[in-house]
């Protein structure tokens, strides 16, 4: 049975974050089934991130399909399915600067919001009917799911964005895009899944992932590098949806004192080398053979002797070669004399001719 409506709240989009399981699914029943029994219409999704990562911001204030997704069957009552009719009612999801930035892309700013993530119970004192919860726990699980790759949008926090670009330097993807002098997030869906790097190097720590595990990065508080983020009262109460104030930041820690390297060790000592085998006993050249005794030169004839200016002596005895020649010059004169012809070289007597045959 339905109460009267005491909460002031017409309508709540709840988001189940079905891809992932930070946000208990059994506590999103609850508040839905709270609602219901409070009068409250609601709107179930599965994916906020996409949702409004997703649309086209020229149709934001329009009813479309496309905003809501598979959300017909999900809708308790009616309401508008525009992006402008959900942040006009109560935004239940993540940590309420999350919600805030993600919304503020749009140019829209929700009217509530509901951390589901500290599980805050915006329907105290109201008992929902366990028939009521079991219902909504059986829509939640129907809701689609895409494990490692769902939505992994940034958002930025322009309270405090510098629109210094170094984020768009950074992304290797082409997420960002500087439009009229500030950064935008254009292109959502080029976002490496489960990469927070560029948020960790925003000198302002404005980058956001909702579905990061640690704040401040999800935007939750914790601190990022050397920005500590530090809420005052005031500051928490909107985190609940009450009230915003500026927070400031905490004195940067000092590095660490770094560690000394350790001593090298040393070398091991180095092997010996084997003893080098010796060379064979090399072979002896054979005795060489003695040259055979050379001949003696003939006795040279002596010359005569000769006196200073007196007549020359005469020269000593010829070789018998000389006399051989004289001999043989002499005999031949004698046989010309008395008319005896020589026989030219291949020609024959006839006594010879004769003799032959």
């Amino acid at each position: 049975m339905k109460e009267t409506n005491r909460s002031g709240i017409s309508q709540i989009t709840v988001c189940a974050c079905s891809s992932r399981n930070f946000i208990d699914k059994s506590f999103v029943a609850v508040i839905a089934a709270k609602a219901v029994k409070a009068g409250v219409k609601v709107r179930l999704v599965a994916d906020l991130c996409k949702l409004v990562g997703e649309s086209d911001s020229k149709l934001v204030g329009e009813s479309d399909s496309r905003l809501v997704g598979e959300s017909d069957s999900r809708l308790v009552g009616e309401s508008d399915s525009g992006l402008s009719g959900i942040a006009g009612g109560v935004v239940a999801a993540c940590h309420p600067r999350a919600v805030r930035s993600l919304f503020s892309g749009m140019g829209l700013e929700p009217a509530s919001i509901c951390n589901l993530r500290t599980r805050e119970d915006i329907f105290s004192g109201i008992e929902p009917d366990d028939a009521e919860v079991e219902l909504w726990k059986a829509r939640i699980m129907a809701l689609p799911s895409c494990y490692g790759t769902d939505a992994w949008f940034p958002t930025i926090d322009k309270t405090i964005c510098a629109e210094c670009g170094k984020c768009l330097d950074f992304c290797p993807f082409g997420v960002y895009s500087m439009v009229n002098d500030r950064v935008k997030v254009t292109s959502p869906a080029r976002c490496k899944n489960n990469c927070p790097a560029c948020a960790r190097t925003c000198p302002a720590g404005a980058i956001i992932f909702p579905k990061h595990d640690t704040g401040p990065i999800n935007g939750g508080p914790g601190e990022i590098q050397s920005v500590s983020y530090v809420f005052s009262a005031a500051g928490a109460a909107k985190a609940a949806g009450v009230a915003r104030t500026a927070r400031t930041y905490g004195t940067p820690g000092t590095n660490g004192t770094p560690g000394t390297n350790g001593t090298p060790g040393t070398n091991g000592t180095p092997g010996t080398n084997g003893t080098p085998g010796t060379n064979g006993t090399p072979g002896t050249n054979g005795t060489p053979g003695t040259n055979g005794t050379p001949g003696t030169d003939g006795t040279p004839g002596t010359n005569g002797t000769s006196e200073a200016n007196g007549t020359s002596g005469t020269d000593g005895t010829p070789g018998s070669s000389v006399l051989y020649a004289d001999a043989l010059r002499r005999r031949l004169q004698e046989r010309r004399a008395s008319g005896i012809r020589f026989l030219n070289h291949g020609e024959r007597t006839g006594e010879q001719e004769k003799t032959d045959k």
